[in-house]
């Protein structure tokens, strides 16, 4: 299955394209035929699409990098920079194409309003470029302080105003030099199209279930990455473990999730999942998140928070039986830390050298098959299906 499965889902599959489409459909036949009760929910989404986008100075032509989902843009205006928050609000902005820079673009921006994390120092930044008038922005930036892309885009926002690209600050240096004109042409080629997707839940009942388990592994990739690692990976685990609990009775009823918009910057199969519990008083004993899992190399971290007693003693007690599984360092920011906030007990499932290597390939083309090693995956099977037996 490890095999098989890993060659049909590690492909660009941003939520609502076709090739997501297709794997949809082809888990929601696999759980079928696994006896899981599936439930499927709609909700609408926007994909995207770019092409050629540049700027012209002198009838020379320099490439930009459209941000995803980035509203279209060409026209020819005045241009400024600002570097830093107290430049961008002094500057006369409207109607001007303007360059961010240093202070104001080190990492990536959260999207606007995303209900789980919106910094302050975000919302601030945002606020004031809807703000100010201008027409166009191009973020310059260097290696993204996590993952592996140069350069990295600031805005991945379909609620963002403000059309936006961005540049290397290799390229930036050859660029500027030549910006003699006080006006330069700026065109953006990128739009989205609304569209519909849905929401996958395979659903395990129990006999006098002492409660309910949420198990999850974002299907979902970024644009212009095969995703292996980031999460191929973590949902072919998920479904090697529904594979060996089929026809096992549990003590806890169990939802198999695989969040089709943890990518997405609304996330928005999240929240109708989320709501959907909501409706039906369902609450968790403990929601197991499993990502980036699998790492040539590594072996498997555990990242626990609100862990009662006995829950921590069986999961200590199988760590000494799997040598290649460990407590790892804390992790708040998959699909677990929506529950791990709420006191919910919490387990993420990853590589251990996550943050010491494997981060640098998510998000990239550079996340292939050959970053995962499938033997790992089997062994993190057999580890969660242990886990849930013995709760």
């Amino acid at each position: 299955m490890i095999n098989k499965w890993m060659s049909r889902i590690a492909k660009e599959r941003p939520v609502g394209t076709t090739i997501n489409n297709r794997i949809l459909e082809q888990l929601e036949g696999l759980f079928q035929k696994m006896a899981y009760e599936v439930k499927s929910l709609p909700f609408p989404c926007f994909t995207w699409h770019k092409s050629h986008s540049f700027i012209v100075v002198d009838g020379k032509k320099y490439p930009v990098m459209p941000s995803p989902f980035s509203r279209f843009y060409r026209d020819e205006a005045e241009w400024g920079t600002a570097g830093s928050l107290k430049e961008l609000k002094s500057l006369d902005c409207r109607k001007k194409i303007v360059f961010l820079h240093s202070q104001l673009t080190k990492a990536s921006l959260q999207p606007k309003d995303y209900p789980f994390y919106y910094p302050n120092e975000h919302k601030e930044l945002i606020d004031a470029l809807e703000d100010s008038g201008v027409a166009a922005i191009v973020a310059v930036t260097g290696e993204h302080p996590i993952y592996g892309l140069k350069p990295f885009y600031l805005f991945e926002d379909g609620n963002f105003k403000v059309p936006s690209a961005y540049i290397s600050y290799e390229e930036w240096k050859k660029m500027k030099p030549v910006f003699k004109s006080n006006s330069l042409k700026l065109v953006i080629d990128s739009h989205i199209e609304q569209v519909r997707s849905r929401q996958l839940i395979a659903q395990k009942e129990a006999k006098n279930a002492k409660g309910n388990i949420l198990v999850c592994a974002h299907m979902d990739s970024k644009y212009e990455t095969p995703g292996a690692l980031d999460n191929a990976a973590g949902l072919v685990m998920m479904m090697q473990t529904m594979e060996l609990l089929k026809k096992e009775n549990l003590n806890y009823a169990i939802d198999f999730v695989p969040f089709n918009s943890e990518e997405y910057y609304e996330a928005t199969g999240e929240l109708i999942y989320l709501n959907d519990c909501k409706r039906k008083n369902k609450e968790f004993a403990l929601v197991i998140n499993i990502d980036s899992v699998g790492h040539v190399g590594s072996g498997i971290a555990l990242s626990t928070c609100n862990m009662d007693s006995r829950f921590a003693a069986i999961l200590e007690k199988l760590c000494d039986d799997h040598p290649m599984v460990a407590k790892g360092q804390e992790w708040y920011s998959g699909d677990h830390a929506i529950y791990a906030f709420k006191g919910v007990a919490s387990l993420a499932v990853t590589s251990q050298d996550f943050f010491s290597g494997g981060l640098k390939r998510t998000h990239t083309p550079k996340d292939i098959k050959d970053t995962v090693d499938y033997e790992t995956l089997a062994l993190g099977a057999r580890f969660i299906a242990k886990l849930l037996r013995a709760l």
